[in-house]
């Protein structure tokens, strides 16, 4: 053999060696450094279904109110894991994936946060009775008749109830607004201004002998007021999603305050 033809063999073997080394390089940059399409595709998924699942929510606001809790919708949370085990295995995320991924997040807060609203609403529909029984027993001047004392605990739950409702309807948003509009309302709307609430309690009571030297109807009025302010903070509020907002109010007036179909 020639050494001209020694030197082309073992150029031509450098070249296949050097493409080797190449070839190898954007591969583990590929696998490495790029993310995925399957992982781009199930973050696609995973904000869509978070969004037709908030949709389906505005349909029907009485669906999501009456859940005993709301969950981060399925693919989301599915696609939400995957990407978290990409990133703790060293992928780097494209830019599309990136932006894929802070919505996904955005819609993983707003359905905790609805959540939170929710397991309020909750607490406070159990607590109630309960709350409606201790302020009634700091009004009593005197000693009620059984008979008395169940009247007024029960007018108390309905005042209660009545200005949470009440401040709920103002806090509903446009869509809920259009639903509640077609609804049988379940309690009592007397006002939220002092003089008005007194009003209800008085004139409830006012067929019952020597009622108000037994309750001290102004002081049980200011008590409720200051309650269903303390409840109320918060339930007024807005949450924000990646596609529009959701108002908290929404959740305890189709929850408690209205006829279910």
């Amino acid at each position: 053999m020639s050494r001209e033809v020694v030197r082309a063999g073992a150029r031509l073997t450098k070249s296949f060696a050097v493409c080797g080394v190449l070839l190898l390089t954007l591969a583990l940059t590929s696998c490495g450094g790029g993310g995925s399409s399957a992982l781009r595709g199930v973050l696609r998924v995973g904000v869509q279904d978070a969004s037709s699942s908030l949709s389906g929510y505005f349909d029907d606001i009485t669906l999501v109110a009456r859940k005993s809790a709301i969950e981060v919708p399925a693919e989301l949370d599915g696609a939400m894991r995957q990407a978290d085990d990409a990133v703790r295995s060293g992928t780097q995320l494209t830019d599309e994936e990136q932006t894929l991924l802070a919505s996904g997040e955005r819609w993983v807060s707003f359905y905790q946060e609805l959540d939170a609203v929710l397991q309020l609403a909750i607490g406070w529909e159990l607590s109630i009775n309960d709350d409606a029984i201790r302020l009634v027993n700091a009004r009593m001047l005197t000693q009620p008749t059984p008979e008395f004392r169940a009247v007024v605990d029960a007018l108390e739950q309905k005042v209660l109830k009545g200005l949470m409702c009440q401040a709920a309807r103002e806090g509903l948003d446009d869509a809920a607004e259009a639903q509640a509009e077609s609804m049988t309302p379940m309690y009592d709307s007397f006002g939220m201004e002092h003089s008005d609430v007194e009003l209800y309690i008085t004139d409830a009571i006012a067929g019952w002998q020597g009622a108000y030297e037994v309750l001290d109807s102004a002081g049980l009025t200011t008590a409720s007021i200051d309650l269903h302010n303390s409840y109320v903070e918060g339930v007024m509020d807005v949450i924000e999603s990646p596609d529009g907002s959701f108002a908290a109010a929404n959740l305890i007036y189709f929850r408690t305050c209205v006829v279910t179909k």
